[in-house]
């Protein structure tokens, strides 16, 4: 899958603050994104805000690329590879709390990652959930890696390209 600017929606996660880093715009726009493809939502619960964008805004749309990215990204030239890596799914990957997550290649977290129309429509809803233990009490499968497992369930390729800045910080209790 090629970036194509033209054919691609950018959703940009904008909780809790309902503001986004200005240079996530300004990245996009200077790799041929038309600005009224940037579209941002929030809700408390960011895993249902993400499904609900996918049904509500994705899927409706022409788009043949969606990018999800969080609105704390900071993206810049080392970001670039991100947009020109071939996959069904494509993350980038970004400093978190956690660097561990980063251990499978073939798991793409959501803070930055595009794919291909294909795989949400192919996909059964929900497209990201979190997977925890049978007592409810600890999180054992973040959304990211539900989402990989099923693309990758599917056939899908999943890659990682590229760095991007981020600004690390704990989520909000509960989601």
């Amino acid at each position: 899958m090629r970036f194509e600017p033209e054919k691609t929606l950018v959703l940009v996660r904008c909780y809790p603050t309902e503001m986004m880093m200005p240079q996530i715009i300004g990245w996009f726009v200077q790799h041929g994104l038309p600005v009224e493809h940037i579209h941002w939502y929030t809700k408390r619960f960011i895993t249902a805000a993400t499904n609900s964008a996918i049904r509500d805004i994705a899927l409706p749309s022409r788009a043949e690329q969606i990018v999800f990215i969080d609105a704390d990204m900071k993206p810049d030239r080392r970001t670039d590879p991100f947009l020109t890596a071939d996959g069904d799914v494509v993350g980038a990957t970004f400093p978190v709390d956690d660097m561990a997550i980063w251990s499978d290649p073939h798991v793409a977290h959501a803070g930055l990652m595009r794919c291909d129309r294909r795989v949400l429509e192919q996909m059964e809803q929900p497209w990201m959930d979190r997977v925890f233990t049978a007592d409810g009490c600890e999180v054992v499968k973040c959304p990211c890696l539900y989402f990989s497992d099923k693309a990758r369930a599917l056939g899908f390729t999943i890659r990682r390209a590229g760095w991007c800045g981020h600004t690390t910080r704990r989520q909000p209790e509960g989601d």
